[in-house]
């Protein structure tokens, strides 16, 4: 029985490992886009932070502050 169905199971097994593959890579794919996410956003509060810092704007400075911690 098994030797008939021989071919379907490789088969079946070679998609099996092409899916797998797939996933793998889309969560790679994920897993990039989240680091250049918290990258971009990192950025963004790090550059926000200096420019109150540099204008002396105590207030929204302390604004900052408690948003990043």
């Amino acid at each position: 029985m098994f030797e008939e169905s021989g071919f379907e199971v490789y088969e079946s097994r070679k998609s099996f490992i092409k899916y797998v593959k797939y996933v793998q890579m889309e969560e790679q794919k994920r897993a990039k886009n989240q680091r250049i996410a918290v990258v971009k956003l990192t950025e963004r509060m790090c550059n926000r932070y200096w420019s109150v810092k540099e204008m002396g704007d105590v207030k929204r400075l302390v604004g900052v502050k408690i948003f990043i911690v």
